[in-house]
């Protein structure tokens, strides 16, 4: 409910239900089912590949991604296993695709934007296998929500990829 009364694309739930077993939480979260929609990581896949589809409709998806995930932020979340199986496309459609935001079990409140940015936009890029630079700096731009860069943002860029590679590094 949260998320929904702040504009975050999740499912809707249908049914919640929590209890104590041995002094351990238990809790189970059934949402509708997902008609229609693709894990970003199957979308990208099957158009991001080399020239399997024109660039304006992979721009289509990656500003639909980018407004999904700066709507979570936006709403003080870190989503921290913001994977490209945790974001679900609906496309083709007749304008932005829709995209919705699952397995949010991990997710906790930040109140510094930075952190949530880093970290999350981090662990995306580092697990959007077929994304090009040219379409990360688009997805980038449309997060910001800038035609161009400034100063600081580069230094916000610099510190994602700074990570990415690190994260690379550890799970090679």
């Amino acid at each position: 409910m949260y998320l929904q009364r702040r504009g975050v694309p999740v499912p809707v739930p249908v049914f919640f239900g929590k209890r104590t077993v041995n002094g351990h939480a238990r809790a189970i979260l059934m949402t509708e089912e997902l008609v229609g929609f693709k894990s970003l990581e199957d979308v990208t896949s099957d158009l991001f590949s080399e020239g399997k589809v024109d660039v304006s409709v992979q721009r289509q998806i990656l500003r639909g991604v980018a407004a999904a995930v700066k709507s979570l932020h936006a709403a003080r979340i870190q989503h921290r296993s913001l994977y490209p199986k945790h974001l679900f496309v609906r496309w083709p459609c007749e304008s932005i695709p829709e995209v919705v935001v699952i397995d949010l079990e991990k997710s906790r409140v930040k109140w510094i934007t930075a952190i949530r940015t880093v970290y999350d936009l981090a662990t995306l890029n580092r697990h959007a296998a077929h994304w090009s630079r040219t379409a990360r700096m688009y997805f980038f731009l449309n997060y910001l929500g800038v035609p161009r860069l400034t100063r600081w943002q580069k230094l916000l860029c610099r510190l994602i990829v700074k990570r990415t590679v690190k994260r690379k590094r550890l799970t090679s």
